[in-house]
């Protein structure tokens, strides 16, 4: 197959892309486009602006990068011969699809490269060091970029110097990056300085850039920022090799949602309402305009970093590939309005908008078949009004997770041959205005691709906690929220032991534990040590919520099926099941975790006070089999709250490599199964040999994980 030069191709893109760009008046200051070198703007603040411009162009390859190849989606009736072979990790058969060119990522890379060879960092004003935020800034963009690189085709050439003629030999002779040595690479070409820079002196803040759509929307500069402590916590999740790697993540992760007063809030949750028509067999509507308002906004709140849209393409670019490969047709109207200000200048303002319309000649990638019936699988904690002083607990049997009609609505379109079909259409990206109204039109373009968003980043919190060695912790996050008022109390007495010696015997308050998280004295004990990742009294508290109510009730009413010793239990039953293939196994390693885990949530509470002369019990340690269970509870959660969103792929590569450290060979195999499943109509662990063999035993080779390049 003939290979694309990088060089030769990045080259090419800098002498179109960066010299003239369609999108000075979105992205860049307005101030003369000097050029040198053919890539190189001598003004860093308009540099700046044209890495900010060269990431959207990477934008949507990213989330269709991310979806087709994970276990969420499956591909249409129309789908392209491009997208099909990459959904089903097949090589292109042109070997020139443009979603698999590398170019654009290098490109992205070397405006960083020669963003760094020109910039004065140590430049003063009012006795400021001005251009160290944005050289912060730069450094977390080509990190990010570079993550997606190694994620999509496992092992690239790690260029540092700026590349401005097809002579250099970096494509041959540069080192290699991949996931392992990623961030060592980074850290020895000045990330850690960069970082220590954007903690002091926080993020660059320019004017609000203009989608020029209708309503001129505007968003936040600061809002197109990739923050520091993530693209950190994102590098050690990424290439984590041991616990410390895991507590660094976490602790990345922590700094930043207390810093920020990040929270999960009962305000943004999905919802059932009940009704019944006419009979005793109740029916449910789900109520998902709180949840799914995020994918129509353009503020900061839920949203943390997005890549912005903008909707006339004369004004800047346009990114409407994945709202198309999800389904929609677009149609997009131009206005300019000419008028003459109060000093008698002429003004042009010019508007568009994109109208979506839900098609399926459009539908390349769907919901997938266990994508649908995970959410069918989840038990929605409702409450029962009827008769009642007070709401009690009710179960609504066939519910499912309430978020699955924000993710992908059901839409009544028109097929080909003429006949009416309802058909779930993924809308994260033209969100509809009613979900519960089925009809093809009623949806809207969203002028922005999320990178992080609020929820995101407490799941891979929740991931790195986990493998940090606090899966009790990790699983709160999902089941009750991370505060103080939601976890049992820790105390303390001592007794003489059977030798004599003073002894401290640690104990829960029995007033603290009913109705919160299970955890257990151990991990509670361990967590008073580990305050620099997991000091909850600094946590957000107001109206917090666990992010698996966001979808699945519990919000008012105690869920008592979803905690942590009945959902861990029963996972690692599933799990030791599916991989041994004998149901005895799994039965039994479910009594041991139950054994250990309530024996370590009920103990006496000694027969003295406090002594600091006693002696301390010894540490046990994480289950080893309850951080699996928990990881597959994250994978899952990840699922029903960010599915579609670009991230799955990454999800599942970067947890099968933390089960591969654990246990050689067996993350390779899950990723393997998880997605030779996505079409099989089975519920989560139900028959768990069937599967796509073909598919199956292809992803066992781990070298079939990564693309190709051209």
């Amino acid at each position: 197959m003939k290979k694309t030069s990088i060089i030769g191709a990045l080259l090419a893109l800098l002498c179109t892309g960066t010299v003239a760009t369609s999108c000075e008046d979105m992205l860049s200051p307005d101030m003369t486009n000097n050029v040198d070198g053919g890539a190189a703007i001598t003004d860093t603040v308009y540099n700046f602006h044209g890495i900010l411009k060269s990431v959207q162009d990477i934008a949507e390859r990213t989330v269709i990068l991310g979806e087709a190849r994970g276990d969420l989606t499956s591909t249409g009736l129309y789908v392209s011969d491009s997208v099909y072979e990459i959904a089903n990790y097949q090589p292109a058969a042109n070997g020139s699809s443009g979603l698999l060119d590398r170019s654009a990522y290098y490109k992205v890379i070397n405006q960083c490269n020669f963003y760094f060879a020109r910039v004065d960092t140590n430049a003063l004003m009012n006795d400021t060091y001005y251009m160290r935020r944005e050289y912060a800034q730069v450094q977390m963009i080509r990190a990010w970029v570079y993550m997606q690189l190694v994620q999509n085709y496992g092992s690239v050439p790690f260029i540092t110097e700026p590349v401005d003629n097809a002579n250099t030999g970096w494509e041959n002779t540069a080192p290699k990056a991949t996931r392992s040595n990623l961030l060592s690479l980074l850290l020895s070409d000045n990330l850690e300085q960069a970082y220590r820079w954007s903690d002091h002196y926080g993020l660059p803040s320019y004017r609000s850039y203009n989608t020029y759509n209708a309503t001129n929307t505007t968003i936040n500069s600061q809002l197109c920022m990739f923050p520091a402590d993530l693209v950190m916590g994102d590098l050690y999740l990424f290439g984590a090799k041991d616990s410390m790697d895991y507590v660094q993540a976490a602790t990345y992760y922590y700094n930043y949602i207390t810093d920020n007063d990040l929270a999960i809030t009962r305000s943004r949750a999905a919802t059932f309402d009940v009704f019944s028509q006419g009979t005793d067999e109740e029916s449910y509507r789900s109520s998902v305009s709180s949840w799914a308002s995020v994918f129509s906004q353009y503020g900061r709140g839920e949203l943390v970093t997005v890549i912005p849209s903008c909707a006339v393409s004369t004004m800047g670019t346009v990114l409407t590939d994945v709202q198309q490969i999800y389904g929609f047709e677009l149609s997009s109207n131009q206005s300019v309005d000419v008028s003459t200000g109060d000093d008698g200048t002429e003004q042009t303002d010019i508007t568009g908008s994109i109208t979506p319309t839900a098609s399926e000649q459009y539908r390349q990638l769907i919901p997938s078949t266990a994508y649908m019936r995970l959410n069918a699988a989840q038990m929605y904690a409702g409450e029962n009004t009827r008769g009642v002083t007070q709401a009690e607990l009710d179960y609504y049997e066939n519910a499912g997770d309430a978020r699955v009609d924000g993710s992908a609505p059901t839409v009544r379109v028109q097929s080909s041959d003429g006949t009416m079909n309802r058909d779930r259409f993924i809308h994260k990206f033209c969100p509809a205005s009613n979900v519960n109204s089925f009809g093809s039109s009623g949806f809207s373009f969203h002028y922005c691709i999320p990178v992080y968003r609020t929820s995101l980043i407490y799941l891979r919190y929740a991931e790195a906690l986990n493998r940090a060695g606090f899966p009790q912790h990790a699983f709160a996050i999902l089941s009750h929220g991370l505060i103080p008022g939601n976890l049992p109390t820790m105390l303390d007495s001592t007794k003489v032991n059977a030798n004599g010696q003073l002894e401290r015997v640690y104990y829960l308050d029995s007033t603290t534990i009913e109705g919160r998280a299970q955890i257990g004295i151990d991990e509670l004990r361990r967590a008073r040590m580990a305050t620099a990742f997991l000091n909850v009294g600094m946590m957000p508290t107001d109206n917090v919520i666990g992010i698996h109510s966001l979808g699945c009730g519990g919000i008012d009413v105690e869920d008592t099926l979803y905690t942590f010793n009945k959902v861990v239990a029963q996972r690692i039953s599933d799990e030791k099941t599916r991989v041994t293939q004998n149901p005895s196994a799994g039965a039994e390693a479910a009594k041991r975790f139950l054994r250990q885990t309530e024996g370590d949530q009920t103990t006496d509470d000694g027969d003295g006070t406090g002594n600091d002369d006693a002696i301390e019990p010894p540490y046990e340690g994480p289950n080893k089999d309850a951080q699996n269970a928990v990881e597959d509870l994250i994978v899952d959660e990840l699922a029903l709250e960010t599915a579609f969103e670009g991230y799955r792929f990454g999800d599942l590569q970067r947890i099968a490599d933390h089960k591969n450290m654990s246990n050689s060979g067996y993350g390779t195999e899950w990723f393997a199964w998880k997605i030779s499943r996505r079409d099989e109509d089975l519920a989560p662990y139900e028959n768990p040999t069937q599967k796509n063999e073909t598919l199956y035993s292809l992803l066992l080779n781990t070298q079939n994980w990564y693309l190709q390049n051209p």
